[in-house]
């Protein structure tokens, strides 16, 4: 069964709350029991009675819930969530229609119970790579990319994999491998220009399109340094050709906008005014002009990082981050390119 495919390492409070929903039932049966002392034939016999049928329907659902949570399959979490809501309204139906502290205490409890419980479903479904969510609901700073790692997984020598994200935490493999495993563990090397780092990682997630891994033992620093490489070089951008110039101390460089987002821009220079631009130009400031519905568009900001050879689906060029005052200009812009244009992944 397709949503069987994946596989996820699950942490212990995940399986002590799908038990939970499954012996719900019989727990919410026991403590009837207990508490109005009645036999357990006549409680069943007169389930529906005792908990009237929509709160009656809802117990003999729990099972069910334990079971979407047990399989990773991206409706899980909102299954859980309406269920969550349908309990809630329950209880307030029974205090309107007959209010006790008894009834009170259980609205109050089932409140702070499903907060907990999401709480912990959300960090453990959303985080890198545990997410049963559809991947394009998750997780923080998580950016496409088309790149690769180096490590050593299905040979002994080290060799290129293709990933097709990264964040803080991890990244996403797009290569199968018929001999990995949940909790398998192995060395990474991550290399970009400008940015490397070696760590370990640990494989958390395995689906039909390939795994997810989690970082191990970063430090703080290399978290921020791997955060802030991801923003500033692969933030969402729209794929586009606009002619334009940038104004680098005092000199106007002829070129093109090949990508735009709702903080940058890539730039392209023209063949003959390369020489103008090298990496030594990194953080300088630039005055960028271009034309877009017959409207002249002008932004200040400065220069991320210099690419001086193709690479990353990228030509000779410089990475540009506009300024805040000037980013206001280009958020309807991106917004009506990105109905039309490519997301560049």
């Amino acid at each position: 069964m397709a949503l069987l495919n994946t596989q996820i390492k699950r942490p212990l409070l995940h399986h002590l709350i799908i038990l939970g929903y499954f012996l719900a039932p019989v727990v919410n049966v026991l403590i009837f029991i207990k508490m109005n002392d009645y036999p357990l034939w006549f409680v069943l016999d007169n389930f529906f009675r005792f908990f009237k049928l929509f709160g009656g329907i809802l117990i003999i659902l729990m099972p069910f819930i334990a079971l979407s949570l047990y399989v990773v399959n991206k409706y899980s979490f909102y299954v859980f969530l309406l269920h969550s809501l349908l309990v809630l309204l329950d209880n307030f139906i029974k205090i309107f229609s007959h209010f006790s502290m008894y009834q009170f205490g259980l609205l109050l409890g089932s409140i702070i119970l499903f907060v907990a419980i999401y709480y912990i479903l959300q960090k453990d479904f959303r985080a890198p790579y545990f997410q049963v969510l559809g991947r394009t609901f998750r997780e923080k700073n998580r950016v496409p990319i088309h790149h690769f790692i180096s490590a050593t997984l299905g040979t002994k020598k080290t060799r290129k994999i293709p990933i097709n994200d990264i964040s803080p935490g991890g990244c996403y493999i797009t290569e199968k491998f018929s001999n990995i495993y949940i909790g398998q563990k192995f060395d990474l090397e991550f290399n970009a220009q400008n940015f490397n780092f070696l760590t370990q990682a640990e494989i958390v997630r395995i689906d039909q399109n390939g795994f997810g891994v989690r970082f191990q033992n970063l430090t703080k620093e290399l978290e921020k340094e791997i955060d802030l490489f991801v923003k500033t070089r692969f933030a969402l951008r729209y794929k586009v050709n606009f002619a334009a110039i940038l104004t680098l101390k005092k000199k106007k460089i002829a070129g093109r906008l090949i990508d735009v987002s709702d903080t940058g821009s890539f730039f392209q220079p023209d063949n003959d005014q390369l020489k103008f631009l090298d990496k030594s130009n990194k953080g300088d400031a630039i005055h960028l002009s271009f034309v877009y519905n017959n409207e002249t568009i002008d932004l200040e900001g400065n220069i991320v990082w210099f690419q001086p050879n193709p690479s990353l689906n990228k030509p000779i060029g410089c990475a540009l981050n506009f300024n805040k005052k000037f980013r206001k200009k280009l958020n309807p812009i991106t917004k009506e390119i990105s109905k039309t244009s490519t997301m560049i992944r």
